[in-house]
């Protein structure tokens, strides 16, 4: 799954190559999807890392397990701490 940021980047990338189809297309616009939430309700653990220390916590987490597990990550820079 890819966060509404990414998706406003690829929707704009689309316009500027004048793809009115794509542009409008159906999956583009998912507005306030929470991601890690849906994963949770199909019993997938899943974690919202917002800095550097979250992530490598996160994949210890899911590397140690042997379960599914979503990581969501920021398109943003995260931060150091």
């Amino acid at each position: 799954m890819v966060p509404e940021e990414a998706l406003g980047r690829l929707r704009e990338r689309l316009a500027a190559a004048q793809n009115p189809v794509m542009v409008a297309g159906p999956g583009m616009e998912l507005p306030g999807m929470d991601i890690p939430g849906i994963a949770a309700s199909y019993g997938v653990q899943s974690d919202r890392v917002k800095s550097l220390a979250d992530l490598t916590h996160a994949v210890k987490d899911a590397l140690s397990s042997d379960r599914p597990h979503l990581i969501e990550i920021s398109q943003r820079r995260l931060a150091d701490s």
